[in-house]
């Protein structure tokens, strides 16, 4: 029997990694208010898992939720990683797409339906994509 004098968990495979007492109840308490954010009938595991992740600063890849952006849409994305300015802690860690015309010229965003605004450069950001022309479009479609 070997003796652990300092109590010490022995390390973990990389990139894996035990959490600080202080992450761990950080991304309880993320879980929970998601979780509580929901309805009792509703409740996703999928969204109480982004929280929870988001809570030790881990995200998604944007392809993850948004694969095959709504071709009448800019493509612009944004990632929800500031829990201070989500409404509803069930949307933390979620992609949006901005609900303007394709090519709409600045680079500013906004998704309508609940008013989430950023601009490209912003952490969480990810620029437009150009435009897949209709005759693509039609291809992958098939």
């Amino acid at each position: 029997m070997s003796e652990n004098p300092t109590g010490a968990p022995v390390p973990l495979p990389s990139p894996m990694r035990y959490l600080t007492n202080d992450e761990y109840s950080t991304a309880i308490w993320y879980a929970i208010k998601a979780g509580a954010a929901l309805d009792d009938n509703d409740v996703d595991s999928r969204v109480i898992a982004r929280a929870a992740l988001a809570s030790v600063g881990l995200f998604a890849p944007p392809d993850s939720e948004v694969e095959d952006p709504d071709p009448s849409q800019c493509t612009a994305l944004s990632l929800r990683w500031d829990i201070k300015s989500v409404d509803n802690p069930a949307f933390i860690g979620k992609w949006d797409q901005c609900s303007s015309e394709p090519g709409h010229g600045t680079t500013d965003h906004v998704r309508d339906i609940d008013f989430v605004r950023w601009s490209d450069g912003e952490p969480g950001s990810v620029p437009a994509r150009p435009p897949v022309p209709l005759s693509r479009q039609a291809d992958r479609d098939e």
